[in-house]
């Protein structure tokens, strides 16, 4: 069976009301002279008064005990927060420790690399060095060698003169093959020893802004020559507040030192190699059969089904420039799925180069000089969609003095014999024709007079007009996104106006450059 009790305070506020209504009862008792009922209700006030004095003491006890409790608690607490913030430090403590027996750990192995590295690093430096030293000698024998036999050129035969002046070339070739990769050789041996010795330089707060602009400042008069007549330009791109870190800065200096000459360097024979050209400038007699070609016209190039053999997709170098047009197809339809321009770059299949002071992307030729879009039995994996160049192989375009174009054949290109005679608009398969001359010849123009401002700031040292110049044709015109089209008539006709629209703005944009 169920009891309800009631609190001591509530049993208080009862008697206390009960005492209250017993008085009245005495008064009204008095009052109208009851008699008998007076003394009753009398007891029951003294009784009422004992209970209540026996509920206030109980009252008293039971706050006093929860006084006691709470403050007992309050002890309980600290101690116990008292203990947890002994326990995280002991934590933190063996943290520590275990981090220093970590480091101690693997500065000992440091230091024990270091010291068999130090033993290594002669020995590998000084055969590396006799070799450098011979391939140099070797290098200046040929040199006598081939002198002399150009004075007895004239007792050879002309076989045998031209097989050893080629054999002495092939030789000295590989003789500066050996010595440049020798070369490098020592410089990695070499980096490799100071990356092992032993340093006790000390780590100071350094402002890391600071550090960078010392050191742009010592690349840039270091490699003064090469960064004027190359027109380099290093931007250092620094946040307004300090960027503080605790360093050390000796060591800071070589790394960033490094990379700026690594990156230099790699700038520097990227500019070496042969700069490309959209516009061949040369006789069409000497590469074709001195004829040109319309859309309707025949020509000899029809393979019949070409055998697969490839060669036309192999050794092209970075030689496949690709229009916007050949690049929306690219993004929208060789892949499973759309890809941004930075997308299709991070594939490996296209990348870019710079092109007449343009930087301009081709198709990236990929193991044994092959383009990144052959299949292991060397077909095109996106033939339906082909860049335009791919298309007119062994056709070509020659333009006249108005931007106006018509087709060459270009002769012993195509390494299949007895060509048939196709007409020249099915040899290509150019879904909308007339758009394709109209975007094309538009395009040509453009690249043209952009050509001519890039000579024109280039001549009058306008270095920041060539980036920006270089920088708004490849964000305009590959990177931007062109309207949704499907592969039909429909939608390439919509590319192509889309395309030319843009021409036609950058024509009038080109005068602010």
């Amino acid at each position: 069976m169920y009891v309800q009790k009631f609190p001591i305070k509530v049993k208080l506020q009862i008697i206390e009301k009960l005492v209250l209504a017993d008085w009245i009862l005495i008064i009204l008792s008095m009052y109208y002279d009851w008699g008998g009922w007076i003394t009753c209700l009398i007891v029951i006030q003294i009784i009422l008064y004992i209970y209540k004095s026996k509920l206030r003491k109980q009252l008293k006890q039971k706050e006093y005990l929860a006084k006691v409790v709470e403050e007992r608690t309050i002890e309980l607490r600290i101690q116990r927060d008292q203990v947890l913030n002994e326990s995280k430090k002991l934590s933190d403590a063996l943290d520590a420790l275990a981090k220093a027996q970590d480091e101690l750990v693997r500065k000992e192995k440091l230091a024990t690399v270091g010291q068999l590295t130090q033993g290594l690093v002669d020995r590998i430096l000084n055969p590396i060095n006799y070799i450098n030293n011979f391939a140099g000698l070797s290098a200046n024998l040929i040199k006598d060698l081939k002198e002399n036999i150009t004075d007895q050129q004239a007792i050879m035969s002309k076989e045998n003169y031209a097989d050893s002046i080629e054999i002495l070339d092939m030789i000295n070739s590989n003789l500066q093959k050996i010595n440049e990769h020798g070369c490098n050789t020592v410089r990695i041996v070499k980096a490799m020893e100071e990356l092992l010795k032993d340093r006790h330089g000390d780590v100071t707060p350094t402002d890391i802004c600071n550090l960078c602009k010392v050191n742009v400042d010592v690349i840039r008069k270091q490699f003064k020559e090469d960064i004027e007549n190359k027109q380099i330009q290093i931007e250092l791109d620094c946040p307004a507040e300090p960027t503080t870190a605790e360093i050390n800065i000796e060591q800071m200096n070589k790394v960033m030192l490094n990379l700026l000459k690594n990156s230099l360097y790699a700038l520097l024979k990227k500019l070496q190699k042969k700069e490309l050209h959209m516009i061949r400038e040369c006789s069409l007699e000497e590469i074709s059969d001195g004829r040109t070609y319309r859309e309707n016209d025949m020509v000899k190039v029809d393979t019949a089904g070409c055998g697969g053999c490839h060669k036309c997709c192999m050794g092209m170098g970075t030689s496949i420039i690709l229009d916007p047009y050949d690049i929306w197809l690219l993004r929208n339809f060789s892949e499973e799925k759309k890809l941004t321009f930075e997308q299709l770059l991070a594939t490996g299949n296209v990348e870019l180069n710079i092109v007449d002071g343009l930087i301009l992307p081709n198709l990236s030729m990929k193991e044994q000089d092959r383009c990144a879009y052959l299949d292991a039995d060397g077909r095109c994996r996106i033939h339906d969609v082909r860049p335009g160049i791919c298309r007119l192989f062994p056709l070509g375009r020659v333009y006249d003095d108005k931007g106006d174009f018509s087709y060459f054949l270009q002769t012993g290109e195509c390494a299949k014999k007895n060509l048939a005679k196709i007409k020249v608009k099915k040899w290509t398969c150019l879904r909308c024709p007339e758009k394709n001359r109209e975007f094309v010849t538009a395009w040509h123009a453009l690249i043209r007079t952009a050509g001519q401002k890039m000579v024109e700031h280039k001549q009058s040292g306008r270095g920041e007009k060539l980036q920006e110049l270089a920088m708004y044709i490849l964000n305009e015109f590959y990177v931007a996104d062109l309207p949704e089209a499907a592969y039909d008539d429909t939608g390439i006709t919509t590319i192509y106006e889309s395309l030319c629209n843009k021409i036609e703005n950058a024509r009038e944009s080109l005068a602010h450059f």
